[in-house]
Order: structure tokens, then sequence, then C-alpha cells
């Protein structure tokens, strides 16, 4: 009965050891890994098959040795046993094979985990953050954010695999070192997709770091490898490799569209010369027009038929002439006149005879003349006690 069970795991050892993954998701009696798809996961399925072939001769040799031993000092043919309690050759045998064994072993083993360590010189970055349930993508460097859920049995097409189907596919440019950048925002996940050879726990508040680089193109699928609660059969991982000119336009896809600037015609240094600085062949352009100055003057008002209005001039009527005092009258205030472009004359807006420029310029020294002749009022100051 130990013999058929030792052939059998050696047979199993054997097959496991040369057979090779065709899948890139988890098929139904699948005894081997998936497909390699990156560096890290072929270095992985080496070193595995090395380890592995290391294991199944120390099994071999110690499963030998035991049998040997039941055979060889069997009660029927050593009636009285060996007293011997030490061996000092043998004792230093297996101490020293196994060291050893363990130092063949040590070595591609640390080699990986430090190649496994860092990208380095990657070109794109991807941010993971674990939800409960569900995995939240970033692409920090294109401003790109969205969500990805499993897609429940009704909303399935044609192709797509039952509890591995996603809403949204993380997508990857082949033969491209990705950034892996992962956190978590509530509890413990672990982002793992077989094919890349990544098995990465997300850990809130911490920002950890993998990597990958996709040989060919296809899609990966992956789901999360730590118990988060009752949704975590349900947090599906999709990884679609693509060329870089698929990327690209991928990349542009998911850009948000930006509004188009107007530009302003700018002018031809061709058209430009000495005399005529803008040319007025241009269909853009138009040479300006530049009005004449406007003369501030008594006659030009009176051809626009404006209203002028004068310093140190009221307008008054009838009434109010009466009722002024001396000192008071025509003090700093104006008067408003109106022109008549026909005669080109100045009047006043009340009614009276129509006045020139000259009998308006006499009339306006008079009015300046009396004002500057008008008594001063004085300030009622306070006056101090003489004593």
């Amino acid at each position: 009965m130990l013999k058929r069970f030792s052939l059998l795991g050696f047979l199993s050892t054997v097959i496991l050891l040369y057979s090779q993954a065709s899948s890139d998701f988890p098929r139904p009696w699948q005894m081997d890994f998936q497909k390699p798809a990156t560096p890290v996961m072929e270095r992985i399925y080496d070193l595995h098959h090395h380890i592995l072939i290391v294991i199944t001769v120390i099994a071999c040799l110690v499963g030998g040795l035991l049998l040997y031993s039941i055979w060889r000092f069997r009660a029927s043919r050593n009636p009285v046993p060996s007293t011997r309690s030490h061996h000092i050759t043998l004792e230093i045998m297996w101490t020293a094979i196994p060291a050893i064994i363990l130092a063949i072993i040590a070595y591609p083993s640390l080699k990986l985990l430090y190649y496994m360590d860092k990208a380095q010189d990657a070109t794109v970055t991807v941010k993971v953050t674990g939800h409960q349930w569900y995995w939240e993508y970033d692409y920090p460097d294109h401003n790109i954010n969205f969500n990805s859920y499993m897609l429940p049995a009704e909303k399935l097409k044609p192709g797509d695999i039952r509890l591995l189907a996603v809403d949204e596919e993380v997508v990857v440019p082949v033969k491209t070192n990705v950034r892996i950048l992962l956190t978590s925002a509530d509890v413990l996940h672990s982002w793992s997709v077989s094919s890349f050879g990544v098995k990465h726990d997300t850990v809130p508040g911490r920002l950890s770091e993998t990597w990958l680089n996709v040989n060919k193109p296809g899609k990966y699928y992956g789901q999360c490898s730590e118990l988060c609660g009752s949704g975590h059969g349900f947090m599906s991982i999709v990884v679609r490799a693509v060329t870089m000119p698929e990327y690209q336009a991928w990349l542009a896809s998911k850009k948000p569209p930006t509004l188009a600037v107007p530009v302003k015609p700018s002018v031809d240094s061709t058209q430009l010369s000495v005399n005529n600085p803008v040319s007025t062949q241009s269909p853009n352009i138009q040479p300006a027009q530049v009005p004449a100055p406007a003369v501030n003057t008594p006659a030009s008002h009176a051809a626009a038929g404006k209203k002028v209005e004068v310093p140190g001039a009221q307008e008054k009527t009838t009434s109010d002439m009466g009722n002024e005092s001396p000192d008071t009258k025509d003090n700093g205030k104006s008067s408003v006149f109106t022109t008549n472009p026909a005669a080109n004359t100045l009047a006043p807006a009340s009614s009276g005879p129509a006045q020139t420029d000259e009998s308006y310029n006499k009339q306006s020294s008079q009015h300046l003349a009396a004002s500057s002749s008008a008594p001063k009022i004085k300030e009622n100051t306070p006056s101090k006690n003489k004593n």
C-alpha cells in the first residue's frame, strides 16, 4: 500500500512538472498555474519548478531510506536490536546537507524578491484602491478615475465569464513597465492576478507598490484574495492588455472633451507697408476710422443744437430775479443756454433776445468782474475776552 502511494505521488509530481498551463483564468480541475503573462510570473514559474525538483528528490530520497530501514531492520531479521545511540559522521551529514539545500533554494528566491520589489523606469502608473466591495482605479498621469464592479448574471454578454466579468476593465499597454500603487479605503483587500504573478494586499492608510509588464495582448482575470466581508467573492479584476496605439486611443476616449478656444485673426506681415500699416485688402482686418476732434466752442455747440452750461451763471425765473439780494446774485452758479443752429447764436433757456458770440463773451466778462467785486462775507468767530 505504501509503495502504491509513493508511486502515485511521484507520477503526480512528474505531471505537474511538465504540464503547461494554457489559460488566463481558472478552469475546472486545473492543477497547474495559469500561463505566465509577465516576466515576474515567468520567473515565479521557473522558481516553482526549480524548487519542485529539489523537494521531489528529497521526498524520494527520504521515502527510499524509510522503506529500506523498514525492510532491513525488521524484527524477524534483527531479533536483538542495536544499542548504538550516537554517530558523529551521520549527524554532521544530516545537518550539513539540509543547510546546503536551503542555500540552493534561498539564492534564486531572494533574487526574485528583489526583482519583484520595484518597477524601474515605469511608463504608466495605475493606482488601485480597494472598497467594500469594488475596485477603484486611477491613472494619475492622465486624470482618469473610474470604479469597477462585477457584472451580475443578468447583464452578462456572450463570452463573459460568470463571477469574473466586470463593467470597467483596467487597460494597460503591452511590453511596457506599469507601476501599480495599492491602498484601501476601508478594510484589508488583496489585488491578485495569477497570470501576472501579482498578489498584493491593500492596507488602509498605507501605499504599497508593485509592477507588471504584460508580454502579449489579451484579457487577464483575478479576484480579491483577502477575506474582506460578505461581498469578498464578488470583487473581480479584469485587466485588458492592448498595443500602445490602442492604449492611446483608450486614453483619449476616457478624457472629457475640451472646449475649442477661438483664435484671433493675425496680421500678415506681407500686407503691412510704411504708408499703409494695415492693408484694406485684408478680408479680416479693416482700417480704423479715426473721428475728427471736436471743438468745444459756443459756435460748435450752436451748429449741433446742444445746450451749453456757462460757469458762474444761473438760469433764473422772473420771480427769482425779483427776490434775490445783491450779495448773492449770480454767485458761483451756472445758467443753461440753448443754441440756434440756423442763426449761429447762443440764447438762454428762458425767453429773451438772441445773443451773438461777441455779446456772449462781453456778458461773461461782466459777470466775472461782478463776481470778483462782490463783498466777502466774514466768518463769525468768537472773540476772546481781553482783561
